[in-house]
């Protein structure tokens, strides 16, 4: 893994052991999937998109670990603990120890998926429409901004950190 301060794109594993990464299309693919075009419908009406936790405890990403704990140097990410129950708190207590742990402000640290339920994408219907119908590239470049300067844009990118990549395989 590249950390959480990278953006982040499928690997590939074959099964004669081989695999991918740094796919064009796979990036695509996150590109969409963050810009909420292709989110679930059940995401637009999750029950668990709310503080009424089922379980003792809530386990998730921290994003924006940084912004609270400037202290921490995480690339690979850090986790968000919520306590929900009496017992909750009392199994994390007897892990604690083991653990690098702060409080956190609730408001800032919750991520707005665990609070809100997410919006639909005003052209969710119409990209999936064309998704259909049409190749991958003429729906991506109709629904993302892909034009010709981003698109030189993230070659440029690749083709830059080709040289510290090399650097970094030859180093270990």
């Amino acid at each position: 893994t590249l950390g959480w301060d990278k953006f982040q794109t499928p690997r590939i594993y074959f099964d004669d052991g081989s695999n991918i990464f740094n796919i064009d299309d796979s990036k695509l693919w996150a590109l969409i999937f963050y810009s909420h075009l292709a989110v679930r419908p059940s995401c637009h009406t999750c029950r668990f998109a709310n503080l009424n936790r089922e379980g003792d405890l809530t386990i998730g990403d921290f994003w924006g670990v940084e912004k609270q704990h400037p202290e921490y140097l995480v690339p690979n990410g850090a986790s968000l603990v919520l306590i929900n129950s009496d017992k909750g708190k009392e199994a994390f207590k007897e892990i604690s120890d083991n653990l690098v742990c702060s409080l956190s402000d609730a408001v800032q640290a919750l991520p707005d998926t665990l609070l809100y339920v997410t919006k639909p994408h005003s052209k969710r219907s119409e990209f999936w429409n064309d998704y259909e119908k049409m190749s991958f590239k003429s729906v991506t470049n109709r629904y993302l901004d892909l034009g010709k300067k981003n698109e030189y844009k993230r070659k440029l990118k690749r083709v830059l950190r080709l040289p510290f990549r090399l650097i970094k395989n030859i180093m270990k």
